[in-house]
């Protein structure tokens, strides 16, 4: 594949930080005001910055409003109406839109780091990177640790030796000519999931991707509220909608066997698992007589719940060419266990099974011949020391929020 030349800039870059808002109750002054807040570090750097907020399915006087006079100058205000509640629509016509050399997308109840842009944008110029990705500092001031960087720091990362699939969101530098170029896009009409095909898109399509060790963080918080999508529970076959159009893409099948073999196993332990604890959970506390914002059990995980998967449970299998060894012994048996009952107290049982399994289920795999496997979960741990040793994931102390 021809990809757009990636020459190191002399002249003037420009940037462009996307912000999709559909809700003037988020905190979106913070946002603004940490992009703004980057603008000397990048024009010292060679770059200009471009703030845009994308109006979804608000006016944009409501928007200005909400921001104040102080913090309107210099952002650009861009109504967008679908009537779709899905946050694919927005980034997809900032994606149509902008001109800028390099985009960013930050969430409207997120954050940029001081000095974050300049470190971004000067790793993508030194590294000549299709996509620098951010650190993200987690709602507890951890950084988050992936994807799993092999711990000698890398100047460009390799999508299977460095674990690209365990990392689900494209936070950070894109360069424009690569994401036109690869048809990145967001899946449309999706309400949560909608950028897990084309964070892995950007993975595997082999572009230059790097990682910007020791910068400042994207800021991850938990100031959504209670609209935020991926905190509700929805009906499986609506949470695990990104599966199948993701499974059919042409790219995806046309990759290396290890490739698909990582990325399925990242969607059923990270996903799979994921879902199936959170309904398990929900059936617990409900048999508990915890009914307060709590849905009834039998909304959670029925017959027909079972039957979403048992289809996504075979898809993923498919897609990994039948290699999901890496999968933790608890891992496995709780993504069984989910096929074998369709009641939510049998769900339930086999939820706290996961939860008070013995060390050797978290660590060992089915056969223990893959039990040290790229994408084990002993070599995991193992790197992960290594990379505290290395300062793969250090990051500059978290500053104070923005107010």
């Amino acid at each position: 594949m021809n990809f757009p030349s990636r020459r190191v800039r002399t002249d003037a870059a420009s940037l462009e930080a996307v912000i999709p808002l559909h809700d003037t109750a988020r905190p979106i002054q913070r946002a603004v005001r940490s992009l703004v807040e980057q603008r000397s570090l990048l024009e010292k750097a060679g770059a200009t910055l471009e703030i845009s907020i994308i109006c979804h399915n608000i006016t944009a006087a409501s928007v200005r409003s909400a921001l104040g006079e102080e913090l309107i100058e210099g952002v650009s205000l861009r109504e967008f109406n679908d009537g779709v509640y899905s946050p694919a629509g927005p980034k997809n016509h900032a994606l149509q839109e902008s001109q800028a050399d390099y985009l960013t997308f930050v969430d409207s109840d997120d954050y940029v780091e001081p000095g974050a842009l300049e470190a971004w944008f000067m790793t993508a110029q030194q590294t000549g990177a299709d996509a620098v990705l951010a650190p993200i500092r987690t709602t507890t001031g951890a950084i988050l640790t992936t994807p799993w960087l092999r711990p000698s720091k890398p100047l460009i990362l390799d999508p299977v030796r460095d674990g690209l699939a365990t990392r689900s969101l494209p936070f950070g530098l894109l360069r424009r000519s690569y994401v036109d170029h690869i048809g990145f896009h967001y899946m449309a009409g999706l309400r949560t999931g909608e950028d897990l095909e084309p964070t892995l898109r950007l993975f595997f399509m082999g572009g230059r991707i790097a990682y910007p060790y020791g910068s400042s963080a994207y800021c991850q918080t938990d100031d959504a509220g209670e609209g935020r999508v991926t905190a509700a529970v929805s009906p499986l076959e609506e949470e695990l909608a990104w599966f199948a159009p993701l499974a059919e893409q042409r790219w995806v099948r046309s990759i290396s066997g290890p490739g698909r073999s990582s990325i399925a196993t990242k969607l059923m332990r990270i996903h799979g698992i994921g879902t199936l604890r959170r309904r398990g959970e929900i059936a617990s506390r409900a048999a508990a007589g915890d009914s307060a914002g709590v849905p009834t059990a039998g909304s959670v995980w029925s017959a027909e719940e079972s039957a979403v998967w048992r289809a996504f449970h075979e898809g993923v299998k498919e897609l990994s060419g039948d290699s999901l060894g890496s999968l933790s012994l608890r891992d496995a048996r709780l993504a069984r266990a989910a096929l074998a009952t369709d009641d939510a107290a049998g769900l339930a049982s086999a939820v706290q099974a996961y939860d008070s399994a013995r060390r050797w289920d978290v660590l060992m795999t089915e056969n223990p011949r893959t039990a040290l496997g790229r994408n084990s979960i002993i070599r995991h741990y193992v790197n992960e020391r290594r990379r505290r040793t290395t300062g793969a994931f250090a990051a500059p102390p978290a500053p104070d929020s923005p107010q």
